[in-house]
């Protein structure tokens, strides 16, 4: 009699890390295979990748338990248990429980609500971003009056040139001199407010779109920043500066990370 072998899949923890206790599940060749919800920890891409050459393929000949939340994949189920407040409340094959109206189709139709509900609030987040992108901001205002001041200061600097040179005013030379001073001092504190407004916004911008870059790229499944040879895709943060040197000693220090060589030897295992 031989004994009876178990892996056990956990979906508590990220999209990166469930991919390690995975693949060893895949290969440690196991008798009984018990998954808590795995297809919760990925994308339906990849869900649908595991159901077809793992669960499905591979350990086609295993025992397979698989707690899932997911209604698609029912249908390739050999026995369904539907558990109610913690208890069994029905087991079955997919045909039956289709035909019995009263035990799945609530299911059906609390999940199609739950859908429509996801829809609407995806919707009001577009509407909500869409108008968050139509604002502008306070700096906008402030940039264009002082732009426009200091050219109407720049033109009335050329009029006033033009007066003192044709003498149409009764003015002595120390009048017409401190009077343009006066607007050539304006004509410059205009410009340095544009120019530090101006600035500011630029740096304000580009710190908002750089945070945002790297809450996606920091999202991303480790695997995606590794060539198909296994190695370390060392372009991924050479978009973030323009200086090539600040790039390579910016992947030197990630290369050298324990986490980023852990997730290597990982995903070296993987592919």
């Amino acid at each position: 009699m031989s004994l009876m072998t178990f892996q056990w899949i956990s979906p508590l923890m990220t999209a990166s890390d469930f991919l390690s206790p995975s693949a060893r599940a895949i290969y440690f060749d196991a008798d009984l295979i018990l998954t808590d919800d795995l297809l919760s920890a990925v994308d339906a891409y990849v869900g649908c990748h595991i159901m077809d050459n793992a669960i499905c393929g591979l350990h086609s000949d295993k025992y397979r338990i698989l707690a899932t939340q997911a209604l698609h994949v029912l249908g390739r189920c050999d026995h369904i248990t539907l558990m109610n407040d913690g208890r069994i409340d029905t087991i079955d094959i997919f045909d039956n429980l289709m035909c019995d109206g009263k035990v799945f189709h609530p299911l059906l139709a609390a999940t199609s609500q739950e859908e429509d509900v996801s829809k609407k609030d995806d919707e009001l987040d577009d509407e909500i971003e869409d108008e968050k992108c139509q604002k502008v901001g306070k700096e906008v205002p402030l940039i264009v009056l002082s732009l426009l001041l200091a050219s109407r200061v720049n033109i009335v600097i050329s009029l006033w040139l033009s007066y003192w040179t044709s003498n149409k005013l009764d003015l002595s030379q120390d009048q017409y001199t401190v009077i343009y001073a006066g607007f050539s001092g304006s004509r410059l504190v205009l410009f340095l407010a544009f120019s530090t407004i101006l600035s500011l916004s630029r740096t304000s911008a580009s710190k908002a779109m750089l945070h945002k870059a790297m809450t996606r790229v920091s999202r991303v499944p480790h695997v995606l920043f590794y060539c198909a040879n296994g190695s370390y895709c060392q372009s991924i943060f050479r978009g973030y500066s323009n200086n090539g040197q600040r790039a390579d000693r910016c992947d030197a220090n990630i290369l050298h990370n324990p986490l980023v060589n852990h997730f290597q030897n990982n995903s070296q295992h993987l592919l």
